[in-house]
């Protein structure tokens, strides 16, 4: 990917990145370095998570509507190497993040802003779920039916893609009820 060719893309990324840094937690949690530090980490991992699956459904779907090789594969090893450091990060800046807004462990399950994140946590743990079920079980599958294995990564690509844009919603729920 040439960024040359789009800083726009690139000034409109940074710009909504850094919209994250005037509003919700990252205003009202303390310490301030590190839950800015998280923030922007959280977000742009998250996005880059998030959109590659989103993108990796459509793709897929499109190729299979118009009678192409669909190459699943090979585009889900791809992006499983992405996708697992963006999850890492996604993860231990979420934990950090959690860490500055709580006051304790007790708020998950007290507070309304708690059981929306267990909410969270239980939706991305089934897109992680579907993700490693793709890596680990489909994917192999590949070599001794290329076709209905290829057909299997899209169909549970487009039901992660589902689960992560629930996810985003919660997410949206999460950061303006911290403001």
């Amino acid at each position: 990917l040439d960024l040359t060719r789009s800083p726009v893309a690139v000034v409109g990324a940074v710009g909504l990145v850094v919209a994250f840094l005037f509003d919700g937690h990252t205003v009202t949690a303390s310490p301030t370095w590190l839950v800015r530090v998280a923030d922007v980490i959280h977000v742009t991992a998250g996005a880059t998570w998030v959109g590659g699956v989103v993108m990796l459904a459509t793709v897929l779907t499109r190729r299979h509507r118009s009678d192409r090789p669909i190459r699943a594969g090979e585009m889900a090893l791809r992006f499983s190497a992405i996708a697992s450091v963006a999850l890492a990060a996604v993860g231990i800046a979420g934990i950090l993040l959690t860490w500055s807004i709580l006051d304790s462990m007790g708020e998950l399950f007290s507070t309304a802003w708690g059981r929306v994140l267990i909410v969270k946590l239980v939706g991305v743990g089934v897109a992680v779920g579907t993700g490693a079920y793709n890596h680990y079980i489909v994917r192999p599958q590949l070599t001794e039916d290329e076709e209905g294995a290829s057909d299997l990564i899209r169909r549970t690509t487009r039901f992660e893609s589902a689960v992560l844009i629930g996810v985003v919603a919660l997410t949206a729920i999460l950061v303006a009820a911290a403001s």
